[in-house]
């Protein structure tokens, strides 16, 4: 589980310790499903294989696949 202060402190990291656009470099439990919308099926779903990646302004997202049709589908996280 990730809690609010590991949540900032993945926030701030520098672009030479972690790839932006990637998956985080250590694993991280994800809490409960993390539903997003499907682009193509134009309706929210759960994702299936959700995990967290940086975007390229630092900010957390949750990247996974529709399960209907398997498109990339993101979520940006909220800044704490």
């Amino acid at each position: 589980m990730i809690d609010r202060g590991e949540l900032r402190r993945l926030q701030k990291l520098g672009r030479s310790e972690l790839k932006l656009g990637t998956p985080l470099a250590r694993p991280v439990t994800l809490v409960g499903p993390v539903t997003g919308y499907c682009v193509k099926c134009r309706a929210k779903r759960e994702m299936v294989n959700p995990r967290l990646v940086t975007l390229k302004n630092n900010r957390l997202a949750s990247q996974g696949t529709c399960p209907t049709c398997g498109t990339k589908m993101f979520r940006i996280r909220r800044k704490h």
